[in-house]
């Protein structure tokens, strides 16, 4: 699970990509859709379609991707959500995590490390 959540940042940043690419791809696909109705601009408007749909998949899927993420941190009790938000999607350190927590560096670890162990016994029920 902690690696599905360092994964968020790199997740966001796609989201973003892709929303800017199918931008791009709807202001070109809109100038052509104005221009000539050639056998040439028809295959182009073709290929635009099936970029933009693909584009609009891959930004489904990235969608997903991060609920799932979001909905294993909501089950999270909310100071180890917090401990697991600041250490691995902030990339925080253990004492920039224990300050922002008002806690001690060794408190932070074991709260993780509990949850952690919590964790893997519920997945062997």
């Amino acid at each position: 699970m902690i690696e599905e959540i360092k994964d968020i940042k790199y997740i966001e940043s796609r989201i973003t990509e892709t929303k800017r690419e199918i931008e791009v791809l709807n202001k070109d696909y809109s100038n052509i859709i104005k221009a000539d109705v050639s056998p040439v601009a028809e295959k182009t408007k073709e290929a635009y379609r099936q970029q933009l749909e693909y584009l609009n998949g891959k930004l489904t899927q990235l969608f997903e991707r991060k609920n799932r993420i979001n909905e294993h941190l909501d089950e999270l009790h909310p100071t180890v959500k917090q401990i697991v938000i600041y250490r691995f999607v902030d990339n925080l350190t253990w004492k920039e995590t224990a300050d922002k927590m008002n806690l001690t560096v060794r408190n932070c670890q074991r709260i993780l490390g509990g949850a952690r162990k919590l964790t893997s016994v519920a997945k062997c029920r």
